[in-house]
């Protein structure tokens, strides 16, 4: 049934994009509400909608968050344009973001709205606890590395949220598990050849610090002639609360 919703909506809502254009159409208008009116309870599913993210008026345009009523009927929020958004709900809330705005849904509480400026456009993957949120945004390829990708990444509670700009590349997806936020990562470094350099398996805090609990790399042979490799960390993976 819940597949059934979901395409429902996205039907009524791709409809609603390729008649007028996403913002200002009459559609848009009927179904548009304020945060504060949308009842978390009442929500079956989630959908962020935005156009095309090759425009080139992207910077300057507009999107919605759809939420698929058990009514059968949508309620739309308006956002500030953002490529791609990691939608996380679970028994912590319902966590949505943009590139100005932070919105966390809870059952029978207001919504928590935190406004936080990202310097990027893809909000790659997001995290709720009991206690804070946690966003990672994509810049795209390293710009001062060889490889890996650029991140900043946002952390908010009942009193702030707060932006950090990663200084390392981030080489896979961060996890949960096991009640912890992890990734790989790597450093600076010179080497032409990025996939020989040491990575790091980081845990990321609340406070925006990270701490390096794994780490491996090359060893270089006693002549510097060559690079032995080595087993070492590609992508992490949770499996009943370890990590593998």
């Amino acid at each position: 049934m819940k597949r059934l919703w979901i395409t429902l909506i996205a039907s009524l809502c791709c409809s609603a994009l390729s008649a007028c254009g996403l913002v200002g159409n009459e559609w848009s208008r009927q179904h548009s509400v304020e945060i504060d009116g949308v009842n978390i309870d009442e929500v079956v599913a989630v959908l962020s909608l935005s156009r095309d993210p090759d425009s080139v008026s992207r910077y300057l345009q507009s999107g919605y968050f759809a939420f698929l009523k058990k009514n059968g009927q949508v309620d739309l929020v308006k956002n500030d344009f953002v490529e791609r958004v990691d939608i996380v709900w679970n028994e912590h809330g319902l966590l949505l973001t943009d590139k100005k705005t932070d919105i966390l849904l809870r059952p029978k509480e207001k919504p928590l709205v935190r406004s936080v400026t990202k310097e990027s456009l893809g909000n790659d993957f997001s995290f709720v606890t009991s206690d804070f949120y946690m966003t990672f945004w994509n810049w795209g390829f390293s710009r001062n590395r060889i490889g890996g990708y650029d991140y900043e990444m946002i952390v908010g509670n009942e009193e702030k949220a707060k932006r950090y700009e990663l200084p390392f590349s981030v080489d896979s997806k961060p996890v949960m598990c096991g009640g912890k936020i992890l990734a790989v990562t790597q450093e600076d470094f010179t080497s032409e050849d990025f996939l020989s350099a040491p990575k790091q398996l980081r845990e990321f805090y609340e406070d925006g610090t990270s701490v390096i609990v794994g780490q491996t790399g090359f060893p270089v042979d006693d002549d510097d002639s060559k690079s032995v490799p080595q087993p070492f960390i590609s992508e992490y993976f949770c499996l009943h609360d370890k990590y593998i």
